[in-house]
């Protein structure tokens, strides 16, 4: 038999034509006595996690088609595919790469491929192995909480973020500055120098109990002759709900420190920091 195909097979016939079976493998004119069934399956594997969707989609085409009809040509392959994707580069990757497709017939004209027979069954087992991965990883990353990120920061981390801006906007910016009275430790202040007194103070919002948060600027407006005020809201999703709570009470009990205060995201600020260090870097 390995006789029969050294003498016999054309350079066509060796470079378009593959034996990849249970017992044989015919690759590149040369004819083996073992099955190839596994690399077959492993190539299949390669392709789509190299390629995804449109290895996948293209794979699928062709296998359905040889099933169908033995054969085909590249407008069945097109008329097949379960996405919009042209496979005029696929089809050529998946034959000469992965010898997974086989020319059967080519002119200047007319193209047509197969997948072999002794293929099939193995090609369709690892396209719906890669399928089922894919829907798993999907379910498992709708089923894991997200992880945080500068949209959900931590106190520590806003309260170093909020260090970090005021020092690159010109401030001297303290953390666990403590009012005259003691009453109160507020998370950051920054002053302007030489200015004793802070202009402008932050206290980070971790938790639903805005009126304590509230009564805390409250005092800093008091103490410190009216500065700046801002609620810091750590999670992005909260910022709504804790701005309209904000601004209910601030028609009430806390009207007096309506106009100095803002409520502001913590990704904002992260935003306006590294903005801020360029500038500085820039007027250097």
């Amino acid at each position: 038999f390995k006789e029969i195909v050294r003498r016999r097979a054309s350079e066509w016939y060796t470079r378009t034509r593959f034996f990849r079976g249970k017992h044989f493998t015919l690759l590149d004119g040369r004819l083996e006595m073992r099955g190839d069934l596994e690399n077959v399956r492993n190539d299949v594997m390669r392709a789509l996690n190299k390629y995804g969707e449109k290895a996948y989609a293209t794979l699928e085409a062709a296998l359905r088609l040889s099933e169908e009809k033995g054969r085909f040509d590249f407008k069945s392959l097109v008329g097949k595919m379960s996405i919009d994707y042209y496979p005029s580069q696929m089809i050529n990757i998946l034959e000469s790469r992965y010898r997974l497709v086989m020319t059967v017939y080519e002119s200047s004209r007319y193209h047509e491929w197969t997948i072999p027979v002794e293929m099939r069954d193995t090609i369709r087992v690892a396209l719906s192995e890669w399928r089922s991965l894919k829907r798993a990883e999907t379910a498992k990353s709708i089923e894991e909480p997200a992880r945080p990120s500068s949209a959900e920061m931590s106190h520590a981390e806003v309260v170093r973020l909020l260090k970090d801006l005021g020092e690159a906007l010109g401030y001297r910016a303290l953390t666990e500055y403590r009012d005259p009275q003691g009453l109160y430790r507020y998370d950051v202040v920054w002053f302007k120098p030489p200015a004793q007194v802070p202009v402008k103070v932050f206290e980070v919002q971790v938790s639903s109990d805005v009126d304590k948060a509230l009564a805390r600027l409250k005092h800093a407006s008091d103490v410190w002759n009216r500065p700046d005020l801002f609620l810091v809201v750590t999670r992005d999703s909260d910022y709504q709900r804790i701005a309209k709570l904000v601004g209910g009470l601030l028609s009430g009990a806390f009207h007096e420190i309506k106009q100095y205060i803002t409520v502001i995201r913590a990704s904002d600020l992260k935003l306006l920091r590294d903005k801020a260090e360029i500038a500085r870097r820039l007027l250097r």
